[in-house]
């Protein structure tokens, strides 16, 4: 029986050192029982990080510890025809469409988008595409709560795409995630 790899993509606010559930995710990436993912766009947003020191380190673990595939290519996997390229690329644009609308639905065009909400619509729609295990964030105000409404955005993310599932860093997901090691379902015949 081959174990079945548990794929978590991380958030760049999710890589905080001082937070001991990070150092369990790394050995659990360490023991190969999880993978953690980070997106290309998430580079885009760390570039503008004030603290070098920081950014190296985060950098670096990132670069350690997780699996950062180029995402031109995944796209187009498989594809034998153009059209097929642009229908993963339709797909793709729905995804997003979803998730921008839910995570910031104030955004009408990406012309007058933040970087920052830009990177976080593209970060969740390739977690979504790729059909990851868990989307890790410490970033709840926009991909958790919805203002004083706790998990309300997470209850909205999680209807809206079925199977999908965000949690914030912390203990409660660490025993969540040793739990669904634990079963026996993730062993594949």
């Amino acid at each position: 029986m081959i174990r079945k790899q548990i794929a978590i993509t991380v958030d760049t606010t999710a890589i905080e050192f001082h937070n001991p559930c990070l150092k369990i995710l790394t050995e659990m990436v360490k023991k190969g029982v999880i993978e953690i993912y980070v997106d290309n766009y998430q580079f885009i947003e760390k570039c503008k990080w004030d603290d070098i020191k920081k950014r190296d380190e985060i950098i670096e673990w990132i670069n350690r510890y997780t699996k950062t595939p180029i995402e031109a290519f995944s796209l187009a996997e498989g594809a034998e025809f153009p059209a097929e390229i642009n229908l993963g690329l339709e797909k793709e644009q729905k995804i997003e469409l979803k998730v921008r609308k839910i995570h910031s639905p104030e955004v009408k065009s990406l012309e007058f988008c933040k970087l920052s909400k830009f990177v976080d619509f593209r970060i969740l729609t390739t977690h979504i595409k790729n059909s990851r295990d868990y989307f890790v964030t410490n970033n709840t105000k926009d991909f958790i709560d919805y203002g004083k409404q706790k998990n309300k955005r997470r209850e909205q993310f999680e209807s809206a795409f079925p199977g999908l599932k965000i949690r914030k860093l912390d203990m409660q997901f660490i025993d969540e995630l040793r739990e669904n090691i634990s079963k026996d379902c993730l062993y594949l015949e």
